[in-house]
């Protein structure tokens, strides 16, 4: 990876709202226009994972990000045809100029909250008998998004009594934050749940242990989705978690919660492709260093306050 300059964008964002004259605009679509993409490039309808030179040239890559062993393949060639390229075709003629060259995206401007809690958000379905490959609950399947509370935010996680054995429900607006954009989402076309749709979302702070500058806790609950009225989507789960608090600095050290389920279809949807309920876990742990973890949660736009 230390030979990649990694980067991700959205379809939607230069479809709709980049300039076309724009130095990587040109670049992106021309590279692009190399795949098998190119007939529906009109509109941006592509994804993948792809090898593309600093000059805009496609050297490997395409739409198997699901598959492991292939990505890795065709990144190990984009490196092989890269090294004997000649630097002259490898690079631009001079340096692109941030401030003119580059395509503005919304998302460029969103980091995770300093002193806050950002969290990594993997969701997989679980072995189900009668599952379908192309059901996005499949285990073959896993999501992966953040979630993001500033340091106020992070502080409704902890209970206002800091003595072994204090409880308190942790404030609604962090609990719905997960209920409504982490749990049970990302099941294709239900990407997450409307804010009527969560019937239950508790989660209870218990301090176990306090030693020094480090508070130890432990969480539990339960929440239940039904989108009784939208889809008829229903995901019930139960919440088992752990964390450990620093007082002085007001921030979390470690944090682990966990949510275990299941996910039922909407009435509508065909039962004959599998079954309907599914069993699905969610796990939430501290998220990680490299620059895949600091690009923002998906629904970003979605975040209220949650203090």
């Amino acid at each position: 990876m230390d030979r990649f300059v990694p980067a991700a964008g959205e379809p939607y964002s230069y479809s709709q709202t980049a300039r076309k004259d724009v130095l990587e605009y040109r670049l992106l679509y021309g590279a692009l226009m190399q795949t098998s993409f190119a007939p529906s490039m009109d509109h941006w309808h592509v994804q993948g994972l792809y090898v593309i030179t600093p000059s805009g040239k496609l050297l490997a890559g395409g739409n198997t990000v699901s598959e492991p062993d292939k990505v890795v393949r065709e990144m190990e060639k984009g490196l092989e045809r890269y090294a004997k390229m000649p630097r002259a075709e490898r690079l631009l003629p001079k340096a692109p100029d941030p401030a003119r060259d580059r395509v503005g995206l919304p998302a460029e401007d969103l980091h995770p909250p300093a002193d806050g809690l950002s969290l990594r958000m993997i969701s997989r379905g679980l072995p189900a008998e009668g599952m379908k490959p192309t059901d996005t609950r499949h285990p073959f399947f896993y999501k992966l998004d953040h979630v993001w509370y500033t340091q106020k935010e992070a502080r409704s996680f902890v209970p206002a009594d800091l003595k072994p054995g204090a409880k308190a429900p942790v404030k609604a607006g962090a609990v719905t934050r997960l209920a409504q954009l982490s749990l049970g989402t990302f099941v294709q076309p239900n990407l997450y749940w409307q804010v009527e749709d969560i019937k239950e979302a508790m989660l209870t702070a218990e301090v176990v242990s306090v030693k020094e500058d480090a508070v130890e806790l432990r969480f539990s609950g339960r929440a239940r989705m039904d989108a009784a009225k939208n889809n008829k989507r229903v995901f019930e789960a139960d919440l088992l978690g752990k964390a450990t608090w620093r007082p002085k600095a007001q921030v979390f050290t470690a944090f682990e919660l966990l949510a275990v389920g299941t996910h039922t279809l909407g009435g509508w949807e065909k039962s004959e492709e599998g079954p309907r309920t599914a069993p699905m876990g969610i796990l939430f742990t501290m998220n990680g260093k490299n620059v895949n973890d600091q690009m923002a949660p998906a629904f970003y736009k979605l975040y209220s306050s949650a203090e």
